[in-house]
């Protein structure tokens, strides 16, 4: 039936018929993903990472999280961070459930600013360990966040303030005053460059 509707298609005339088994046995095998049974959808629906794609992270289908090795790397260090509001304002989890004994915990990461996203690692080697399934559920992605001195926090010092466009927050501590205002400042700058 494959061979038939095909019929006449190449210039009026018909496909070799070799051609045409050899078509027909590799959508069989390998099916386009329009025509993939409901089954096989839910294992097509987890992020896969090959080399110049974009991943998305849910939220906005329009704000891929890059995973090219040709990203422009703003600004790199270690940092504590703290989550204060996930996505859409939510108290963090650990605020709802944990308090008093455990609190939204400061975590430290080596961070690494890539055009509009954060990403968080455990260590310096983040993006050289074939981890990053990890990489991506620690990104931040920030078009039109703002970075602020977090002048109201006084537990702790040399402190901002990320707010992202999705209303989350995050605090972040650095080592120092010249290091505090360098992270407020490219992430702005990134911020403000190319957020669309």
């Amino acid at each position: 039936e494959f061979i038939e509707n095909l019929a006449g298609l190449n210039e009026c005339e018909n496909f070799p018929r070799e051609v045409l088994k050899q078509l027909y046995h590799a959508i069989k095998n390998y099916p386009l993903e329009w025509a993939l049974d409901e089954e096989n959808e839910e294992a097509s629906a987890q992020p896969q990472m090959r080399n110049n794609e974009a991943v998305n992270l849910g939220g906005n289908p329009f704000l891929d999280v890059p995973i090219s090795a040709n990203a422009v790397e703003y600004k790199k260090g270690y940092v504590m961070r703290k989550c204060c509001y996930e996505a859409n304002a939510k108290r963090s989890l650990c605020c709802i459930f944990l308090a008093p004994f455990h609190k939204r915990s400061w975590k430290m990461f080596y961070c690494t600013l890539r055009d509009l996203v954060l990403y968080l690692h455990k260590d310096e080697n983040g993006f050289r360990k074939n981890q990053m399934g990890d990489n991506l559920h620690n990104a931040i992605r920030i078009h039109h966040a703002l970075a602020t001195k977090a002048s109201d926090y006084t537990k702790k010092q040399y402190v901002f303030r990320l707010q992202t466009a999705d209303q989350a927050e995050y605090l972040f501590q650095t080592s120092d005053s010249k290091e505090l205002q360098s992270w407020i400042d490219t992430i702005n700058f990134v911020c403000a460059s190319f957020s669309a």
